[in-house]
């Protein structure tokens, strides 16, 4: 028996429509004057021209994000080269990218991410609840390979950044509404509010505020079957509330405190599985009138239990910058994020008791990043070092039933301590010759508590119970690391 999942991306059918309408613009470009649209980047924590950043990355600013209809993560992926990015299977909360080809898919919140999500500099540090449909994008970097010298923490893939416009001193404000397909009703707001001015007795101080609710019907109905009455009418929908918070205060020209508070709340029906292969010598028989092509898209499916995915995420951010002169830059970056993930899932796509899963993750963690970023000698020596500290810790719950029987659970508790040292320095010898050096120094004490229990199921495995208490810590001075789970 082979399965099958898909996601509610853009649909095969779709991207042919896709490639004509870019190939018909063609010749109109072509016929205009060629040039480089200029955007800039902070990939290397200094504002620089794109072309002129020396690692490979790939940026869209906030013109780009809107022409190209990108919300959340898994729609980067249909424009970034070497980049993949898939939704977490347990339910749409997630979010796994891989980047060259390295990368990590595992779910449960004990494993680490070999590429690093970053929110406003704030690093989000599991791929569960990184599938954020962030408000107010000023831009998007996408940076490949290993980032160790540059920043805090697992970048062996590469990093994503998301950076979110700043509260202004203008007072403004936005309202969207947007319909479409299958019920689809969303509404973005944005207000942004100037406190007080830069000659006030206490400085600048503005405030930005953004809301969003984003609902779809299901993308496939759930029919009657054998048994009876389905136990939900639909898969595939959306019903998610995301909000943001920003507020910026700037006493002097060189001093300014932002504080960010982020809130997600998901709950909504994943898709399923669904069998595309039937082994006619195997003990799933029984499953052949229910699988489907393999490019075929299910509008009309069959279940026995009802699948949820649920996710609440809360994010808060301090950032602190001071202009130490005009060549140097100190930057307190400090951030706590909290998640809770719930999700039920059939997994064989059928109205038989074949597969389901049922999970349940949550954890905390408290970071806090120093970086020193500046010129000296003349501006030929551009430096960026940083010191970074994080804490987590979380619990997981994984059970899986076959035929209706409790066959494996998966149970853990971990808690982890990280302390990275890091640096990067180039120095021009010329205009058009220069040397990057980079450094790092990272220690990590990470501890377990696991169970891992299968019970019997007729036929298919004979009972064993195995628990594990595990412990280790690591250091060292390699760039390339990403943390065990």
């Amino acid at each position: 028996m082979i399965m099958k999942k898909y996601n509610d991306r853009i649909p095969q059918f779709v991207k042919p429509l896709l490639s004509v309408a870019v190939a018909a613009a063609l010749p109109v470009m072509a016929q205009e004057p060629l040039a480089l649209e200029e955007i800039v980047v902070t990939a290397e924590h200094r504002e620089a021209s794109l072309q002129e950043t020396q690692i490979s990355i790939s940026a869209f600013d906030s013109e780009s994000i809107a022409d190209l209809g990108i919300s959340n993560g898994l729609d980067i992926g249909e424009f970034v080269p070497n980049l993949n990015a898939q939704p977490y299977v347990g339910g749409k909360s997630g979010v796994s990218f891989n980047i060259r080809g390295i990368g990590n898919s595992e779910t449960l919140v004990s494993f680490d991410p070999a590429v690093s999500v970053y929110l406003d500099g704030v690093l989000i540090a599991k791929n569960v609840g990184a599938l954020l449909d962030v408000l107010e994008l000023e831009r998007i970097e996408v940076l490949r390979g290993p980032q160790g010298t540059l920043y805090g923490r697992n970048t062996m893939g590469g990093a994503v950044n998301y950076i979110t416009k700043r509260p202004e001193s203008e007072f403004g404000g936005r309202l969207k509404a947007t319909l479409g397909r299958f019920n689809q009703r969303d509404l973005r707001g944005m207000i942004n509010v100037p406190l007080a001015g830069a000659d006030s007795a206490i400085g600048e101080l503005n405030l930005r505020a953004s809301i969003a609710t984003i609902d779809r019907d299901g993308l496939s109905d759930v029919e009657d079957s054998i048994f009876g009455p389905p136990p939900q009418s639909e898969l595939g929908t959306k019903d998610r509330e995301v909000g943001m918070l920003q507020l910026m205060w700037a006493p002097t020209d060189t001093f300014s405190a932002n504080y960010s508070y982020d809130r997600t709340r998901i709950d909504e029906v994943p898709v399923t599985s669904h069998v595309v292969t039937v082994n006619p010598n195997g003990i799933t028989t029984f499953l052949a009138p229910y699988d489907f092509d393999e490019d075929e898209y299910p509008e009309n499916v069959q279940i026995n239990q009802p699948s949820n995915a649920i996710t609440d995420v809360d994010g808060h951010a301090l950032t602190l910058s001071w202009d130490i002169s005009d060549n140097m830059t100190l930057t307190s970056l400090t951030g706590y994020r909290e998640m809770a993930n719930e999700s039920n899932g059939d997994s064989d796509g059928s109205p038989f008791s074949v597969i389901f899963s049922r999970d349940r993750n949550a954890y905390e963690a408290l970071s806090q990043e120093f970086r020193l970023i500046g010129a000296a000698l003349d501006e030929r020596l551009n430096y960026s070092t940083g010191l970074f500290f994080y804490q987590e810790e979380g619990d997981v719950w994984n059970q899986t039933d076959v035929f209706g029987f409790p066959f494996s659970l998966n149970v853990a508790d971990f808690e982890n301590d990280a302390m990275a040292i890091y640096g990067q320095f180039t120095y021009a010898f010329t205009d058009r010759l220069d040397a990057t050096f980079g450094i790092r120094y990272t220690e990590e004490d990470r501890e377990m508590g696991k169970a891992f229990i299968t019970a019997y199921a007729p036929g298919l495995a004979t009972p064993y119970q195995t628990y594990d208490q595990i412990s280790g810590n690591y250091a060292g001075n390699v760039c390339g690391v990403t943390s065990a789970g």
